[in-house]
């Protein structure tokens, strides 16, 4: 099987708008990944990170805020990751 390259390819990053997460999102970005989902909890968080990120790469990073203990919202988010 062959891997798409990177800038084809959408990395989902829980706790992406803070820490260590947001570090990973932007080492992702510089790695010359296609899209990044921010996701977590803290929409306003993740809104902020994601526009200061967008401004610095371009527009993909995408914020999803939603609450990893409920299985209908993960499956939310790998809804959202796949459309982008």
């Amino acid at each position: 099987m062959k891997a798409k390259p990177h800038s084809e390819q959408t990395a989902i990053v829980t706790g992406g708008g803070t820490g260590i997460g947001r570090a990973l999102t932007q080492a992702l970005l510089e790695m010359g990944c296609g899209a990044v989902v921010i996701a977590s909890r803290r929409r306003e968080i993740l809104e902020a990170a994601a526009s200061e990120l967008n401004a610095r790469y371009g527009s993909r990073v995408h914020a999803y805020a939603f609450d990893i203990r409920s299985r209908e919202q993960i499956d939310g988010l790998a809804s959202f990751a796949e459309e982008r």
